[in-house]
This record gives C-alpha cells, structure tokens and sequence, in this order.
C-alpha cells in the first residue's frame, strides 16, 4: 500500500511561493522531534473535510529535542496554516511555540469518550490551545488513506517513515460490559505514524482559521 502512493516528486521540490495552499505541520516530540508537512488537495466538497481531500505529503524530518527553534524555521518556509503538536515530554517548549504563532498551532491530547473524529478545544491554565480527540478514529482516517490511496508520498521518503507507519496495528479489546472496541497497539517505533495522525487533525483546524473563505477555493 504505501509503495502504491509513492509518486515522481521528492521532499526538495513544491516549497510554496505565494499563499493560499493548504499546509499544516504534524509534531511527535521526544528526544527527536518527528515531523510532518502536508499539503490537502480537494477534489469534492465532502461535509468532512478529511474524506473530500487527498493529502500530499511535502517533507519530513527530524529535529534535536532542544532545536524548538528549527519548528519555527519550518512555520515560515511552509507557511504552515495549521500545526498539531503533542504537549509531552517538553510542554512549557510546546506552549512557547504556540505562544509565538497565536492562531496556527494547536497542543493535541489522546483521550477516549471523545465521539467520533470530534475534536475539543479548551485553552490550558497558561491559555495554551489544547485539544482532545479520540486516538483510534483519528489514526483510522490518517492511516486508512494508504488503503483508498487518497495520499500521496515524494520518491524519496524515508525507510524509517515507511516502517514507523506500519507500527500500529488495529486490533479489538471488550469495554467493561463486553462489546468490542477497536485500539491501535504498537509493535515498535511509531513517531512518523503519530505525526501522520497530528497532520490529519490539522486539516480541519487549518480550515477554520481560512478567513471569510469557502473551502470550494481549494478546488
């Protein structure tokens, strides 16, 4: 499935050079900061903005845990619309970075009982946007593009990505009365597939900041 989305760009070319494209940027922190920059291509008006676009994954990288700075870099040179960050282990780096975008980066918790791909936003004691969504159907939609090919990767794409995105794997577990459940479990590494997730969640915060615009301009 990935080799099936692999297509004839690589990670030096489609920098922008004017506005209006559709960019975010997906954040894994740790001892190396994984990250994702991703364009979204509409190709239908869908109520949800995930299944009407294809994503078209521009670069990824890693960055030093003490090389915040570098993300700051990338905000501009993308011109980034939307970032989703993951506030652990580093969380007061984390809210600076916000702090310094107001508008365009969003801190993002896993929390079940969240329905569906619904996303809740509250702003922290600090006034730091926080959201919370719901792990499984949100991995569900980034990962399941590989399946409908609805994204798109350069040539030149890491082994390291391809085989952090093959980590999890959906399996089912009983709730407290017995019904089956589906989780994500991880069989290894898992920050490029994390960074995957946080960019699918960009998407529909990134539209909701496209001022007095109709999604139909991204068409």
């Amino acid at each position: 499935m990935l080799d099936a989305c692999i297509t004839n760009y690589t990670m030096q070319e489609n920098r922008p050079t004017e506005s209006g494209r559709l960019i975010v940027m997906g954040v894994d922190q740790g001892k190396w900061h994984n990250i994702e920059i991703t364009e979204y291509l509409f190709d239908n008006l869908s109520k949800d903005l995930n299944v009407a676009a294809t994503a078209k994954v521009l670069w990824v990288g890693k960055i030093l845990e003490d090389e915040f700075h570098k993300l700051d870099v990338l905000m501009r040179e993308w011109q980034i619309m939307h970032c989703v960050i993951d506030p652990d282990p580093n969380i007061n780096d984390a809210r600076r970075f916000a702090r310094r975008f107001p508008g365009y980066v969003t801190l993002c918790r896993y929390r079940r009982g969240q329905a569906g791909k619904e996303i809740s936003i509250q702003e922290d004691e600090l006034g730091t946007p926080m959201a919370t969504v719901d792990r499984t159907n949100w991995l569900d939609a980034a990962l399941g593009r590989f399946r409908s090919k609805r994204i798109l990767l350069p040539r030149d794409i890491s082994r390291e990505y391809r085989e952090q995105l093959k980590a999890p794997i959906r399996t089912y577990e009983r709730d407290e009365i017995g019904n089956p459940i589906a989780k994500y479990v991880e069989t290894g590494p898992d920050h490029f597939a994390q960074t995957r997730c946080y960019s699918e969640i960009a998407l529909p915060l990134a539209a909701s900041y496209v001022t007095n615009k109709d999604i139909a301009t991204f068409l």
